[in-house]
């Protein structure tokens, strides 16, 4: 092996350890500078990433906001649609046909009867009628058949009287009857 004699000058050696340390420096400057760099630039990139992927997440949310806003919408809707089904029900349940009833009531009326008022109520009984006969035996036959329909029940004979003003024998009787309908159509 071969020694190494340096020979020169103390102020030269100092000198290059000099700028061997400097560059030393230089190089560790350089480095912590361009790894600084290198941060700012990772940060940025994340920063943009993070703000791209935000209003991404707020128009979805934006979208998502609106389809509930709708579905709400829709929901109230047919909670309201449902409100009136109810509702029709109710008022279709408690309904009368009153074609229906006064052709039951034509049905059961027998000859040598006549009505001559028909009036209802919203309390029991539902209907009042009176008018003119012309015997006993037709009114009990008029009730006896007002209480055979599936429409009337409770047919109750309030009163009778004879008409001696009237010199018609067909017509020789004044009744009055009270019912309640069977089933409200």
């Amino acid at each position: 092996m071969k020694d190494i004699i340096n020979l020169l000058p103390n102020e030269i050696k100092e000198k290059r350890k000099n700028q061997q340390r400097l560059g030393r420096v230089y190089a560790v400057f350089f480095t912590v500078g361009f790894l600084f760099i290198v941060y700012f630039i990772l940060l940025e990139i994340a920063n943009q990433i993070i703000q791209y992927t935000s209003q991404d997440i707020k128009q979805q949310v934006e979208v998502l906001q609106k389809e509930i806003a709708k579905d709400k919408e829709i929901e109230e809707a047919a909670t309201k649609i449902n409100e009136i089904a109810t509702d029709l029900e109710e008022v279709e349940k408690d309904q009368i046909l009153w074609s229906t009833i006064l052709t039951e009531l034509a049905h059961a009326t027998p000859p040598g009867i006549q009505i001559e008022s028909l009036s209802t109520q919203t309390k029991s009984p539902d209907i009042k009628l009176s008018g003119r006969a012309s015997s006993f035996s037709n009114i009990i036959q008029f009730k006896d058949q007002l209480e055979s329909s599936p429409y009337f029940k409770d047919v109750v004979f309030v009163s009778s009287e004879s008409n001696k003003q009237q010199n018609n024998a067909n017509n020789a009787l004044t009744y009055s009857l009270t019912l309640n309908l069977e089933k409200k159509r």
